[in-house]
């Protein structure tokens, strides 16, 4: 048996989304906008 790391979301277009969705959170946060993603809300 061969066990790898599932990478079915790392394709080109998917790894180029969520680079995308980093940046619109990041210039929401810099513009004073939660983001629409955030991360372990407290």
């Amino acid at each position: 048996m061969i066990v790898t790391p599932h990478i079915g979301g790392q394709t080109e277009e998917d790894v180029a989304a969520m680079a995308r969705q980093a940046i619109d959170d990041l210039l929401a946060v810099l513009s004073g906008s939660p983001p629409r993603h955030p991360v372990g809300r407290a």
